[in-house]
This record gives structure tokens, C-alpha cells and sequence, in this order.
């Protein structure tokens, strides 16, 4: 047997009748009161599964014999299904949702998520140039009564009733570039808004030190590697600084480099590839460098090169959510638990666990406790909605922008006014700078950590992630601060 092949669950389980003799299966399904058509493919004599797309309302799956009374039906998990079953789910958001339903010696059924319904944008429409003048609104950028001139023609005009206008320059095709016409005696003061951004995901860019390339036991797949770590790293980066200053290049605007989650989750709408923090939004600790970036000398040494050029840093800021959970980081940090008799069929290392070939890499999920008190250990239920043990679930993103979950991810409570302390986790790291403070709430914390890269090396400003998924006066609260740093460091 394979250390990693799942146990049968006949021992936890009671049936009536087995479903193995079943031609398809004999579930039922409606949104609210639709009844929804099942046309199910076969993945094999006892197993088979059908892509379904839901818009929000009531999903309802039943058995023949089935009662009045149905169960919560959790995403993910691998449920038992007899001929008296009847489960609902709360489907939270338009989008794709795979039913897989197994009728062999041990019946089950599982529902996973694929992938959120993309809104459909409204199209716009420009006016085509008649070779005339144009007249533009600028009262959001510039001042009543300035001087204004477009950069391809030398042309200038006064912003009256906060617009101007002006003849866009010969083969321009009306394209107009505003600036002040500030006199030759006066400094033209460097603005954020006139800044050339260069944007590196720094894992995809180059290989300065191939050895931090398997940090904390990461491993390449083998094969389309779409979700592993390429290696790319600070030093690497510092490297390309020449070449990125040739490009007229004001600030380079990097990925988020702190420590993401060791481990992987399933990635793709099938679960087929492990997927990795190398983008920089799954945050372990936001105190520290991902050792694959490479060390704080190394960060060190590209804010001075970058600053030697005129090219400012800029960091990309999360502070909508941290990370997933995942197998590697339960076993190594010690939070969350498994489900009774799993262990022994995960290898000694959890995150080289493999799925069976009826599975995807989705199926970890069904070797999880997520109702056991142990996930207290994690960020904490003062910290973050998460939906699992006593955590608050949180609604779908798109029916509560700032405290619904964004693609299942946990969400920070950076609302809240609630003293909180230090996750469990986190104050029992080896190698954190994160530390337990009087009467912090959860904003608080955040901001300590993300200025504090500000305070210690001289980044120079943030780009902010998820920024409608944020209350305002958090966001104003961390440029505060970080201006502050800022001024501490210079």
C-alpha cells in the first residue's frame, strides 16, 4: 500500500443499500426552486462528475429515499452519500462548481469550486480625433490657473473651469501629454503621478543565487512548473538594475517579498499543478524576507544600487489577507490537525503527499480536521474570517467587498477595533520580528510589520493590493505611518 493512499471510511460510514449497481447516479438537484438537469460523465465504472454553473441561491442534492431535513454540504470535502441523503449548499457567488460523485463500496460526493464567474466589463467607446482641437477635464490632477503644456507639440494653455484646450501636435492622433509649464528657474518637484513604474514578479526574473532556489523544501513539479518557484530572486534583480535604468525607468515596483506559506494548495480549476506564494500574495510572515527572495543584505544592496541610479523601490502591500493553509506548514508550525487515522497514511514529509489517480491535488482537503480546536493555533478567529472550528465564516467578496473572502483566502478583520494578541503561531516562530504588543488591533499589527521595511531598508513607497477589499481609513492609517518611517530612515 502507498503511504499516501486514503483509507477506506467503512467503518465510519453505514449505508442502507450500496449505490454500485447504479447505471448513473440517483441524485436530484435544484437552485431555490429550479430543478437543475444532471448530465453526468463517466469517469469510470463507479465514479463520475458534472461541471455545473450556479448563480447564488440554494444548491439542494437528493437521494431517492431521502427526508424533509438536508445537511450542510461543505466545499471540498468528500462527503458520505447514502440512498436517504439530502445536503444544501449556500452558493455564495455566480460561478463553476464540479460535483463528483463516487457509488462504490463507499459512496460519497464532493463539490469543489472552480473558478468565479469573471463580470462582464461595459465596453468603451472614444470619440475618433477630427483633427481638431480638443478640450480635456484635468480639475482631478491639475490646479485652476495653471500652465499646462502638451509634451509632443510645446503647445501650452491655462486650465480654466478645470479644463484646457489644445491642438494636439501633427501624427499625434490626438494624444496629448500634459505637464506644467513650470519657468526654467523653478525645480520641476519629482511627482508619483508622472513616474515611470517598472513591475517585476522577482521570481520570474532572474537567477542571482541558484542556492535559495528549494527554500523550506519546495520542490519543482517536473513538468509545466506553472505554480513552482523559478528562482528569481533580489540578487538576481540587482543585476538588471543597468538595463532597467536604460529604460528611463523612475520606480521599480517589485512583488511582495515577504516569507509566503512554505507549502502549496491545488491549483488550476482541476486541482493538476501545485501552486506556490512565488507571486507574493500568500503571506506566512510579513516580518520576514521568503528566503527564496534571498537574505536582508541582499535586499540591502538593491535599494542602495536602485537609489545610486535615481530609481526608487517600491513594494507591493497586501493587507486584505495572508495565505492559505497547507499541509507543510500545519506539520512544521504546528496548527490545525488531521482527521483521526490520516496521519499514518501521509509520508513522513506531509507535503510530498500525492493524490490517487481518481483524485486531484484538491483531494488534501479530505485528510484535514477543519472543525478541530487546534486550528486556534493558526491566525486566530480575532484575526481573520476563515469559515472554519469557530472562525466566522465570511461572505463572498462580491456581496461584501471589505470583509468578504477573496478566492477562498482568510480574511483579515482590519475593521475591527478589538485588542488582539500575537498569533499562536507567530509567537512561537523560530524567525519572526513579530512581536506581542499592548492594546494593538489587528490594522495595528499590520501596519507595524509593513513599515517596518520602510523603517530598516528605505523603501520607498507601496503599491497596494486588493485596495477596494480594504476600509479607507486603514489604508490612510498605513501611509501615515509609513510616512513616518520614512522620515525615521532618511
Amino acid at each position: 500500500m502507498r503511504a499516501n493512499r486514503l483509507p477506506a471510511l467503512l467503518p465510519l460510514l453505514c449505508f442502507a443499500l450500496p449505490l454500485s449497481a447504479l447505471a448513473d447516479p440517483e441524485l436530484a438537484a435544484r437552485l431555490d426552486d429550479q430543478p437543475l438537469e444532471l448530465s453526468w460523465n463517466a469517469l469510470a465504472s463507479d465514479r463520475y462528475d458534472i461541471e455545473l454553473s450556479l448563480a447564488p441561491g440554494q444548491l439542494q442534492l437528493r437521494m431517492p429515499q431521502a427526508g424533509d431535513e438536508a445537511v450542510p454540504l461543505a466545499p471540498f470535502r468528500r462527503q458520505p452519500l447514502g440512498r436517504d441523503s439530502a445536503y444544501r449548499y449556500e452558493v455564495p457567488e455566480a460561478g463553476r462548481y464540479r460535483l463528483i460523485v463516487e457509488t462504490g463500496a463507499a459512496p460519497a460526493l464532493r463539490l469543489l469550486p472552480i473558478k468565479p464567474a469573471a463580470p462582464v466589463a461595459a465596453a468603451a467607446t472614444c470619440k475618433p480625433w477630427d483633427g481638431g482641437e480638443v478640450e480635456l477635464v484635468v480639475s482631478e490632477v491639475f490646479g485652476e490657473g495653471e500652465t499646462l503644456r502638451d509634451a509632443l507639440s510645446g503647445v501650452t494653455a491655462v486650465v480654466r473651469d478645470g479644463r484646457v484646450r489644445l491642438q494636439p501636435a501633427a501624427g499625434s492622433d490626438g494624444l496629448l501629454l500634459l505637464e506644467r509649464a513650470e519657468s526654467p528657474e523653478q525645480p520641476i518637484t519629482r511627482d508619483w503621478r508622472n513616474a515611470i513604474v517598472y513591475f517585476v514578479l522577482t521570481d520570474r526574473f532572474a537567477n542571482g543565487d541558484p542556492g535559495n532556489d528549494r527554500s523550506y523544501g519546495r520542490e519543482p513539479d517536473g513538468a509545466e512548473e506553472i505554480g513552482t518557484f523559478h528562482g528569481g530572486d533580489l540578487k538576481g534583480l540587482t543585476k538588471r538594475l543597468d538595463h532597467i535604468a536604460s529604460l528611463g525607468v523612475d520606480a521599480l515596483w517589485i512583488s511582495a517579498p515577504y516569507e509566503q506559506i512554505h507549502g502549496w494548495v491545488g491549483g488550476g480549476d482541476r486541482g493538476d499543478f501545485r501552486h506556490y506564494g512565488y507571486h507574493g500574495y500568500y503571506a506566512l510572515d510579513f516580518t520576514q524576507l521568503d528566503a527564496n527572495m534571498g537574505s536582508e543584505n541582499d535586499l540591502r544592496a538593491l535599494i542602495s544600487e536602485a537609489h545610486a541610479r535615481g530609481i526608487r523601490v517600491l513594494f507591493d502591500v497586501v493587507l486584505n489577507h495572508p495565505g492559505y493553509s497547507t499541509l507543510q506548514d500545519m506539520q512544521q508550525l504546528g496548527f490545525g490537525a488531521l482527521r483521526d487515522g490520516m496521519a499514518e497514511y501521509l509520508p513522513e514529509q506531509w507535503s510530498a503527499w500525492q493524490p490517487e489517480a481518481h483524485e486531484n491535488l484538491h483531494a488534501y482537503h479530505n485528510l484535514v480536521d477543519y472543525e478541530h480546536p487546534s486550528w486556534a493555533a493558526w491566525w486566530g478567529r480575532e484575526w481573520v474570517r476563515a469559515g472554519i472550528a469557530d472562525y466566522d465564516t465570511p461572505p463572498s467578496s462580491t456581496v461584501d467587498p471589505l470583509k468578504g473572502s477573496l478566492a477562498f483566502l482568510p480574511d483579515f478583520r482590519t475593521e475591527s477595533e478589538a485588542v488582539v494578541a500575537l498569533p499562536e503561531f507567530l509567537a512561537h516562530k523560530a524567525q519572526t520580528r513579530a512581536e506581542p504588543r499592548e492594546g494593538y488591533r489587528v490594522r495595528d499589527y499590520l501596519i507595524e510589520w509593513l513599515t517596518g521595511w520602510v523603517r530598516e531598508f528605505g523603501v520607498d513607497g507601496f503599491r497596494a493590493d486588493t485596495v477596494k477589499h480594504v476600509e479607507p481609513s486603514t489604508w490612510a492609517e498605513l501611509r501615515v505611518a509609513a510616512e513616518r518611517a520614512r522620515a525615521d530612515w532618511a
